[in-house]
């Protein structure tokens, strides 16, 4: 959030190109391989690994109907979301709540983030991946929910492990710790972030955005390594590009185009 603050306002989006949130997803197949690799850690682990799966599939199915209610669509991508949202949710409550706790936790942390994906455009922000909204907001509210359902009985199960526990065993004062952890973390995320960003400011080429408007429009692939990765991603540059002013970026436009035409045939 403290990095697209400091951003400069991004070249205007041309209408019809992009979702809700303000961007297209360029390969919803990588999307959906990746977000697996956060569960990978948690396999090898007994009392993590159930939890961990429930929560993930909870926040899964709940982004995906939250998503709904708005495009009337069906989104992988959506779903993938949730999924990353109820890893991240359960991550502070793993190996001390119960599996019931973990649907709970999912549910709570998919609905709290998918909401707080509209923070962007109330703060005229631009934060396209959405990482406030869904490690921050995210973080917190798994944080918070720890607090109320955490258990020593639970946490007791490895034979090593002793908690007071939290509301659920009647330790009220979790809660505070919680708050407390969740703010001093932020509180160290702000202060190092701003002094990185303003660190910035002393490296040579070292910036936050593209040097040029059109560099940004028709993709960093293509404006700063003459190629693209996907076929399907010149699409996009194209038809932005058709509306713009500049000639070099209409030639540019006109000759992915082409491409695009001859890989079709």
């Amino acid at each position: 959030m403290v990095v697209t603050v400091r951003l400069p306002p991004p070249p205007p989006s041309l209408p019809g190109l992009h979702s809700r949130d303000g961007r297209r997803t360029t390969n919803p197949k990588l999307t959906r391989r990746l977000s697996a690799l956060p569960r990978l850690p948690h396999l090898c682990h007994r009392d993590a690994c159930p939890l961990q799966n429930i929560s993930a599939s909870v926040g899964g199915l709940t982004w995906l109907v939250l998503d709904y209610r708005l495009e009337r669509k069906w989104s992988a991508v959506g779903l993938c979301s949730g999924a990353v949202v109820g890893l991240v949710g359960i991550t502070p409550a793993a190996g001390y709540v119960q599996p019931s706790a973990a649907v709970a936790i999912g549910f709570l942390t998919a609905v709290c983030t998918n909401f707080a994906t509209r923070l962007k455009f109330l703060l005229n922000v631009d934060e396209a991946l959405d990482v406030f909204a869904t490690h921050a907001v995210g973080g917190v509210v798994g944080n918070v929910l720890t607090a109320l359902f955490a258990q020593a009985s639970v946490a007791a199960l490895d034979g090593t492990t002793a908690i007071p526990g939290g509301w659920i065993d009647r330790h009220w004062v979790q809660l505070g710790y919680q708050l407390a952890d969740s703010v001093a973390a932020m509180a160290y995320s702000l202060g190092m972030t701003t002094v990185l960003c303003w660190l910035f400011h002393f490296v040579p080429f070292m910036r936050l955005r593209a040097s040029t408007d059109e560099s940004e429009i028709i993709g960093l692939d293509e404006s700063e390594l003459g190629e693209f990765a996907y076929d399907f991603v010149a699409l996009d540059p194209e038809a932005r590009l058709v509306h713009h002013e500049s000639p070099a970026v209409s030639s540019t436009a006109t000759r992915l185009g082409e491409a695009e035409r001859k890989a079709s045939v």
